[in-house]
């Protein structure tokens, strides 16, 4: 049975940023610097000055952090939720909410050139984060204060995907948000299931997918497992389909699922609760956007094979079960 995705609407699809409040000069921002726990962080959108406030991007600092971010259109509404705390704004309203609590910011969100600029002190706040400014080096520096949530991160499995001639992206997953989906990728994964199997299905702006031995978008490994996602009655899994997360593929039942993945290449939170997101890339997001753009023919089938050369999946020491199935 053919995996299948709704396709792209109109949805406004953007990069979210927030700003970090500083009296300082207005003056040109392209050697501002910033770091986050130590790791130099490079901003896809240099940070700007306005009204004496610097504007730096959201989505690198807040995922980072495992806060996710979602934008609703016809309301204006950015939504940034963590483990503990929701925020949401709305463009140019300088009222927040902060789980139950109005917030009066000292500047509005406000949308330039596509991209949303917020507070990015107050943001960083209360998402449980330290900012210091150093105004000699122009350096941001963003520090966690939540030590155990960094200390849960590095024991999270990592998943090394090499793409034949383009590069290598790598992944962290979620057990705690999708168990039995992130069993069933190690275990494809550490077994060698994808060496040699390809990116079959690419849309640009949209998904690129993989993991069918056919090819055709029909294959699988023999068995399906049970769908993690809010509409089949799993509601642990709260990870939005924003850019960068890999997710499994499935027919029209929702049950489906078995070797076929996809990573986002754009926010597609309309897929959130329809379909088992399970982890997020941490680095190669290039790579993604190079393959986002190549060149298919009528059935988004790319015109030469997107090989997969191996996944291998670092659990950190940990033992994760073989997969519950269910066979075909």
């Amino acid at each position: 049975m053919k995996k299948f995705f709704l396709r792209r609407t109109s949805l406004f699809l953007l990069t979210l940023l927030f700003s970090l409040i500083f009296s300082i000069p207005c003056f040109a921002s392209s050697t501002i610097k910033l770091s986050l726990n130590g790791r130099q962080l490079e901003p896809s959108v240099a940070p700007i000055i306005k009204n004496g406030t610097t504007l730096v991007p959201l989505r690198l600092i807040s995922e980072n952090l495992n806060a996710h971010v979602s934008y609703e259109k016809e309301t204006k509404t950015i939504s940034i939720i963590s483990k503990n705390t929701s925020i949401h704004l709305t463009l140019e309203n300088k009222k927040a909410i902060v789980n139950e609590d109005t917030i009066l910011l000292s500047m509005a969100p406000i949308s330039t050139n596509g991209t949303t600029m917020v507070p990015l002190r107050f943001i960083s706040e209360n998402l449980d984060c330290k900012v210091n400014w150093d105004a000699k080096n122009q350096h941001i520096t963003i520090t966690s204060l939540n030590t155990e949530e960094q200390t849960n991160n590095s024991t999270l499995p990592t998943a090394t995907i090499i793409v034949k001639d383009y590069g290598t992206i790598t992944l962290e997953l979620y057990p705690d948000i999708a168990p039995n989906t992130v069993n069933n990728f190690i275990f494809l994964a550490n077994n060698h299931f994808y060496d040699g199997l390809t990116f079959h299905r690419i849309i640009d702006d949209f998904v690129i997918q993989g993991g069918d031995p056919l090819g055709t978008g029909t294959g699988g490994p023999g068995y399906t497992i049970s769908g993690e996602f809010s509409s089949n009655g799993f509601s642990s899994n709260v990870l939005s389909h924003t850019k960068g997360i890999i997710s499994m593929a499935r027919s029209y039942l929702p049950d489906s699922a078995g070797s076929q993945f996809f990573i986002t290449c754009a926010d597609a939170t309309y897929l959130d609760g329809q379909y088992a997101a399970f982890g997020k890339v941490l680095t190669g997001l290039d790579v993604v956007e190079a393959l986002s753009n190549v060149s298919t023919n009528a059935n988004d089938a790319p015109l030469s094979p997107i090989i997969i050369e191996s996944i291998r999946v670092d659990t950190k020491g940990m033992t994760y079960p073989n997969p519950i199935g269910m066979m075909n």
